[in-house]
């Protein structure tokens, strides 16, 4: 599992680097196989989609061409998971952390596929942030001093250029995006600690991009 975690972090880089040079067809590929490692890399699917769609504005066919080809890259690892889960666990879209340990599953029906609660639990989401042993705040204390200085890179993005900025458009709302994303999901099921993890593991996949 620490190993799908790792993998998950290396091809989302790659995935926004397919994203930077228009590579659509290899982004899909790329986030395809990544959600094949970590599950919740699957959160990043809605961002993905408006960073197809958006940068073409003044040609809405040229953004739906951009989504075909993100798909189209998509489609080989999505058959896979499809055919994996229903093999293995009874449905396509049914998580094997149901059946593996009790602690993974979320009383109540109102849990996502018995697994993770609708809400995120304001107290594992502090545990997460500033808490004394897996938080942010002790092993990467990096990511909380790249959101405090946020705005300040926004309101200097004049000084980038042209290139750089357009590079920002693309990774910014990825990083940020795909890191509350994660962040909201681990906070609501109840294995959020990741067991001997030294680290808030959940949050490793899109920890690269928040780097770059």
């Amino acid at each position: 599992t620490f190993f799908g975690h790792g993998v998950a972090a290396v091809l989302t880089l790659g995935l926004v680097l397919a994203l930077l040079k228009q590579r659509m067809f290899l982004a899909g590929l790329l986030f395809g196989l990544g959600v094949l490692s970590d599950y919740g890399s699957a959160l990043f699917f809605p961002i993905l989609v408006l960073l197809a769609l958006l940068p073409s504005q003044e040609d809405q066919r040229t953004g739906f061409r951009r989504l075909a080809r993100f798909a189209a890259g998509g489609a080989g690892p999505l058959l896979v998971f499809a055919i994996y889960h229903a093999l293995c666990f009874g449905g396509v879209f049914t998580l094997p952390n149901k059946f593996q340990n009790p602690v993974f599953v979320e009383k109540g029906s109102k849990a996502i596929w018995g697994v993770i609660a609708l809400v995120p639990d304001r107290h594992l989401a502090y545990e997460l942030a500033f808490g004394p042993t897996r938080s942010l705040l002790v092993t990467q204390p990096w990511v909380l001093v790249l959101a405090g200085l946020l705005l300040v890179f926004v309101w200097k993005r004049q000084r980038w250029g042209q290139a750089r900025w357009a590079a920002a458009r693309i990774v910014l709302p990825l990083a940020w995006g795909g890191l509350l994303a994660l962040f909201a999901m681990n906070a609501s099921f109840g294995g959020w600690h990741g067991g001997v993890s030294p680290g808030p593991r959940y949050l490793s996949a899109i920890l690269p991009v928040v780097g770059l």
